[in-house]
């Protein structure tokens, strides 16, 4: 069956996902299962710039990918099956409430709530947050076999921590939704501070070019 997709397709950032949603057109009455008996390990993130890089990437390569394939995007949302509007409207259409309440929060102290107030409409949030992580957690810890289940377990520190993470992922992923609109089809990004400082330099270059030439 993989030998009949495009492999590794290189006309999108995506190519793992560019190669499912082949075979989901390839072989419609087929599913794609997970062997839950396998275990897989990934390097970890060596630094905050190659995540910001990976993260993009992937917000970037789901929606080329999804724009690759416009018969699966034609699927509603309560299409039974693999319908990647459902994803799009997680990842991307909901995405701009949450910039929405980042900044209106902080604003409604300006329209007479107590600091009091808001401090705790964030502090409950954020424990609702922690709740859901801790659902997640078991039910992925009750589900996978050993020793991935141990692992997890023995992991259950970071529960409390994941929300501050995914709160500081999701901004990542929403600079890759806004990279689709402002850049070049490219398989590396760079970082917001690396591209504010070459930023920097060039019109510091630029503006030292024309007293340079009139002195020469």
């Amino acid at each position: 069956m993989l030998l009949n997709t495009y492999l590794y397709d290189t006309s999108t950032v995506g190519e793992d996902t560019f190669m499912t949603f082949e075979l989901q057109e390839l072989f419609p009455d087929k599913h794609v299962s997970v062997v839950t008996a396998s275990v897989c390990y990934t390097d970890p993130i060596p630094s905050l710039r190659a995540l910001y890089a990976q993260r993009v990437r992937w917000q970037r390569g789901e929606i080329e990918v999804i724009a690759a394939h416009p018969k699966l995007a034609t699927r509603g949302l309560f299409y039974r099956g693999f319908a990647p509007v459902r994803t799009l409207l997680v990842d991307h259409t909901l995405a701009f409430p949450r910039v929405s309440w980042t900044f209106l929060m902080p604003a409604l102290v300006f329209f007479g709530y107590e600091v009091s107030t808001v401090l705790l409409a964030g502090v409950a949030l954020y424990a609702a947050y922690v709740f859901i992580e801790a659902a997640t957690w078991t039910t992925s810890a009750l589900l996978v076999v050993p020793p991935s289940s141990r692992r997890l377990w023995h992991g259950w520190w970071t529960i409390p921590l994941m929300p501050a993470y995914r709160y500081g992922v999701f901004w990542l992923r929403f600079a890759g939704v806004l990279t689709v609109l402002t850049e070049a089809h490219q398989w590396r990004t760079a970082d917001p501070v690396a591209a504010s400082r070459d930023e920097f330099l060039r019109l510091v270059h630029s503006r030292k070019e024309p007293g340079e030439a009139k002195a020469a």
